[in-house]
């Protein structure tokens, strides 16, 4: 499953942007939105799900800071990706944070960067919060 819903998302593209706006109440929205797929997974214990975290929202949140809109939606994507990681903590829940594609956050200029707020999103999330993995290559296509 691939959880794709953040406020302002995908701050720098028009074709894929979100239905929440911040200014309408957006992160309450989606924190209302994860909770209800959290009691879903909750009813259904027996089976297992992968999810794929929000494509494209630390990617932009790492390269496209000089874009007003992914300005404002830095911060947002860090809170909510930060609380679907800290409410999707199932047993039979196997989360995994898109880390967008090789020839976008593969450069070295943007290793560090890349690193460090995943590493915030883990610890906003809190010390129980965990993950398994990275998924790349959810949004574009790299074939090398």
């Amino acid at each position: 499953m691939v959880i794709y819903n953040l406020p302002e998302r995908d701050c720098s593209a028009k074709a894929s942007a979100g239905e929440l706006k911040l200014e309408e109440d957006g992160m309450k929205k989606y924190k209302k939105y994860i909770d209800i797929i959290a009691a879903e997974i909750d009813k259904y214990n027996r089976l297992d799900f992968a999810i794929v975290l929000e494509p494209d929202s630390l990617g932009n949140s790492v390269t496209n800071t000089a874009n007003p809109k992914c300005q404002k939606a830095a911060p947002a994507y860090l809170e909510g990706l930060a609380y679907a990681v800290k409410k999707l903590q199932q047993k039979n829940v196997a989360l995994y944070i898109d880390a967008a594609h090789s020839n976008w956050l593969g450069w070295p200029g943007n290793l560090e960067p890349t690193a460090k707020l995943f590493k915030q999103v883990l610890t906003t999330a809190g010390p129980r919060a965990k993950i398994r993995g990275f998924a790349t290559n959810v949004s574009n296509y790299n074939g090398k």
